[in-house]
């Protein structure tokens, strides 16, 4: 094992055939291409991590946002109701009705 991972940082190469060679090669590819992923992995799941808490503050922005339109909503029937209660002559009359109602 020692022997093997001295041969893989590229010492003590001397004497070896060339399909060890080869091994020692592909293994050496192998690891590096290993190592791009778990970056490209770390990489990304930190850039999913970034786009979750964006997510999160759009989803909190949104709810208030909504509540915002509720209130503004709810205040523009009310000033609609004042409107049309201030604007015509609503008249209640109150007891039996009368013989000419009938």
């Amino acid at each position: 094992k020692s022997q093997e991972l001295r041969q893989l940082k590229g010492e003590g190469l001397e004497g070896l055939e060339m399909e060890q060679l080869q091994s020692l090669e592909d293994k050496v590819e192998t690891s590096i291409e290993n190592v791009r992923k778990r970056i490209e992995d770390s990489f990304f799941m930190a850039e999913i991590k970034i786009l979750e808490q964006k997510q999160a503050e759009m989803l909190e922005e949104n709810g208030k946002l909504r509540q915002m339109l509720m209130l503004s909503e709810k205040e523009q029937a009310l000033d609609d109701l004042e409107e049309i209660c201030n604007g015509s002559s609503i008249t209640l009359q109150l007891g039996l009705p009368s013989s000419s109602d009938e």
